[in-house]
C-alpha cells in the first residue's frame, strides 16, 4: 500500500545492504542488453514501471530518477542525431572499411554475422561486450576513427 500522496516512502540510507537493489539492477540489465528477450515496446513506461513490479527497490530508484535521466537522454539523444548527421558516411565507412580488408585477408566475402553497437556518451573510452551480440562503445572511442578501427580488427576478425 502506498502513503498519501501515492509515493513510497523512500528507503532510509543503511536500511538494508544495498544487495537487493544490486540484484534487481543486474538482473533488469542483463534483459535490457539481450535484444533476443527486450520487449519490443520498450521497457520503461512512467508513472508505474511495471517492468519493475517484481523489483521494488529498483522501481523506487527509478520513479525518484526517471525525470532527470529522461532530460538528460533526451538532450544526449539530439546531441547523437546531430553528430550521426555530420558523421555518418566516416563512421560506415570505418566498419566497411574494416570488413572489407578482412575479407582481403581471407580471399573471400565474409559469411553473414550479428553485431550491434550501442553508442553511449561514457566517461571512460573504451567498448565492452555487454550481450551475445551486443557491445557498448563509448562514443569518445567511436569518434576517434583510427582508435575505432584499431579496436574493430580482432573483433571482426573473430566474427568473419
Amino acid at each position: 500500500m502506498l502513503p498519501a500522496g501515492g509515493r513510497r516512502r523512500r528507503p532510509e540510507p543503511g536500511a538494508g545492504d544495498g544487495s537487493s537493489l544490486a540484484d534487481q539492477w543486474r538482473a533488469w540489465f542483463d534483459v535490457a542488453v539481450d535484444r533476443e528477450r527486450r520487449p519490443i515496446g520498450g521497457m520503461l513506461h512512467p508513472p508505474h514501471f511495471e517492468v519493475f513490479d517484481r523489483a521494488i527497490e529498483l522501481q523506487d530508484v527509478v520513479i525518484e530518477h526517471y525525470e532527470a535521466a529522461a532530460s538528460w537522454a533526451h538532450e544526449r539523444h539530439a546531441e547523437y542525431v546531430q553528430a550521426s548527421l555530420l558523421n555518418h558516411a566516416r563512421r560506415a565507412a570505418d566498419i566497411v572499411d574494416v570488413v572489407r580488408e578482412r575479407e582481403y585477408e581471407l580471399r573471400r566475402q565474409a559469411g553473414y554475422f550479428r553485431l550491434d553497437l550501442d553508442v553511449l556518451p561514457l566517461s571512460s573510452s573504451g567498448a565492452w561486450i555487454v550481450g551475445p551480440h551486443t557491445v557498448v562503445v563509448s562514443a569518445s572511442l567511436r569518434d576517434d576513427s583510427p582508435a575505432f578501427r584499431d579496436w574493430f580488427r580482432p573483433l571482426v576478425a573473430a566474427l568473419v
